[in-house]
């Protein structure tokens, strides 16, 4: 049964199979979270037409909504809006009403805005002086279009025009007869379909045979297209198709013949590239992510790599493209790019940031906050001991109340050791770090890494120190260790020894062990390692039921007793302030002038 053993991700057809690393994350539910929403208003005033234009533009109430873009229909509701005539007909709630809907009309044929405009001006005023579009008023704006005939760009325009025609046909109310007017734009537009591919079909296929065939000759313009999904064919056969920004071509002739059709397409390629670029830049970015082999995806498809900055939290971009692109749009898009990946790593390690944007801190904290930007919210406690010993309590108290722990053996940010965030962590150091990773090193280590959860490993020694330092753990001889939970295992070995008053030993618990997450070897050796030797001595332990047998407990390897810092730093304070109230402690002629009196 499926509750026995575990499942697979299965694929259809010739489909390519699901990569490791998009399984892992599906199974963890690590998405790439919505930071906004688009919206717009659906409470429309159709009181007047500047009313219902600043309906549209209105701005939502919730500071997680952002207000979009101006769609195609309110573009073409402002142009009709300048209209007098348009303003003059659009008098009342109804006609206003009436004119958003013809507004909502699709421009098929993505022609000029103006172009449609007119279009939609030309159906508003017919629906208002006749109520209803007329049979014979439509038959004859689609009389135009009900031809079979023609070169390949004729039957394209006439077929994305009668598509126009087959939407107004939808909306029953305008028209007196629209079961019928459905039917005939739906027999027209199948009909130029037909004819088109018969068109394409005896352009580009040779009849004679099963594979398609280039009719090209020296110095004649190759014929070339290109869809919406970015594929490009020529001469009707299919060449290539875009990855981003940048145009992967299929091998489909000799060399030379390569080198001409991509001479001939050359002006395609950069108007494309032109083209999606500036897409791009006008969108809101919700379909851009970094992902773990260092590139930035638009919908899985690479359109930038990161390079190193000036810090491993400000890398650079560096846009992915082919033909030669604008400066200026090269730049803006740049820019563009660069700033949602500077929105997306504040947002995803917002707590980092938080460290030195709190006000009023003290500068030793601040300090110290700055140290652990820079090291990426962890520091081994021996490097920044002298920091730690000028901190007063009220400093202390600032980097507490921010989450800073200060512990034994690091001082760390426990923020940090979440997965989303360690996971951006370790793809900015190695960015940061200099090396060139391919993308088969960076799945290497991403795949020897300790997964989410883990406590306590054995070192890769082909896995850096600082990336293990990046993911939140710390070295102990073979072993690394998270900093959280080194910190908890010393509270719970000095807890034990506490209550051993008389040799001030411990023996390792199953809660220690539960803890590390390893074996009963590893934690002996941790434990050795942190400077506690074995003391062997007969009785009855935790882990046997037989009284006599050998119970192994652990002392510190320098026979010195556990000592209470808070309470030794009372003792000195107060020999302090006897000293300082007793003027004969310092003055050995004062004692002496005492002794005589």
């Amino acid at each position: 049964g499926r509750y026995k053993k575990d499942g697979t991700f299965g694929v259809t057809g010739e489909a390519n199979e699901i990569e490791e690393d998009v399984i892992l994350r599906i199974e963890e539910h690590r998405f790439i979270p919505m930071a906004s929403a688009k919206w717009r208003n659906k409470k429309l005033d159709f009181s007047s037409l500047n009313n219902l234009i600043s309906s549209l533009k209105s701005l939502p109430s919730k500071i997680e909504l952002g207000a979009s873009r101006y769609a195609d229909d309110l573009k073409a509701l402002i142009r009709l809006s300048q209209d007098n005539e348009i303003k003059e007909i659009a008098n009342n709630p109804v006609k206003i009403k009436t004119l958003w809907e013809t507004s909502q009309i699709p421009d098929f044929r993505n022609i000029s805005e103006g172009e449609h405009t007119k279009i939609i001006s030309l159906i508003f005023k017919k629906i208002c002086e006749e109520e209803q579009l007329s049979d014979d008023w439509l038959r004859e704006q689609i009389k135009p279009i009900e031809k079979y005939y023609g070169d390949i760009n004729s039957l394209s325009n006439r077929l994305a025009y009668i598509r126009t025609w087959t939407f107004i046909s939808q909306k029953s109310k305008w028209i007196k007869n629209p079961d019928y007017w459905q039917k005939k734009t739906r027999l027209i537009e199948d009909k130029l379909s037909d004819a088109l591919h018969e068109t394409l079909t005896d352009r580009f296929v040779d009849k004679g045979t099963n594979r398609l065939r280039f009719k090209y000759k020296d110095k004649k313009e190759v014929l070339s297209g290109i869809n919406s999904a970015g594929e490009i064919t020529v001469e009707g056969k299919y060449f290539g198709k875009f990855e981003g920004l940048k145009f992967i071509s299929e091998k489909i002739g000799s060399e030379s013949y390569m080198k001409y059709v991509m001479s001939s397409l050359s002006k395609t390629i950069g108007e494309e590239v032109t083209k999606k670029s500036l897409k791009i830049i006008s969108s809101d970015f919700k379909n851009l992510s970094l992902e773990s082999d260092l590139f930035i995806y638009l919908n899985d498809e690479k359109i930038a790599s990161l390079k190193p900055g000036n810090t491993p939290l400000k890398p650079e971009v560096s846009i992915l493209y082919d033909e030669p692109l604008d400066k200026k749009i090269k730049l803006s898009l740049e820019n563009s790019i660069k700033e949602w990946l500077t929105s997306y790593i504040e947002l995803t390690l917002k707590e980092i940031f938080s460290l030195t944007e709190s006000k009023n801190m003290q500068p030793r904290a601040k300090g110290i906050a700055y140290r652990l930007t820079e090291e990426l919210g962890l520091i081994k406690r021996d490097k920044i001991e002298e920091e730690i010993k000028l901190l007063d309590k009220k400093s202390r108290q600032e980097l507490r109340r921010i989450g800073v722990r200060i512990g034994k053996f690091s001082i760390f940010f426990p923020a940090t050791v979440k997965p989303k965030a360690t996971e951006l962590l370790v793809s900015l150091w190695m960015n940061f770090s200099g090396k060139k990773y391919n993308a088969s090193d960076i799945k290497k280590i991403k795949e020897s890494l300790p997964r989410p959860g883990i406590t306590s490993c054995e070192i890769n020694n082909n896995i850096s120190h600082q990336i293990y330092k990046v993911l939140g753990y710390l070295p102990f001889g073979k072993l690394v260790i998270r900093a959280d939970i080194i910190e908890r295992l010393d509270k719970l070995i000095y807890d034990e020894i506490e209550k051993d008053k008389k040799e001030h030993s411990f023996a390792i618990t199953d809660e220690m062990i539960a803890l590390l997450g390893c074996s009963r070897e590893n934690i002996r050796f941790i434990v050795k390692y942190l400077g506690f030797k074995e003391q062997k001595k007969k009785g009855k332990n935790s882990h046997s039921q037989e009284e006599g047998e050998t119970e192994i407990r652990y002392v510190k390897k320098y026979n010195r007793k556990p000592y209470n810092q808070k309470k030794l730093q009372k003792n000195k304070r107060d020999k302090i302030k006897n000293n300082n109230s007793n003027i004969f402690s310092e003055n050995k002629e004062l004692i002496s002038l005492k002794e005589r009196l």
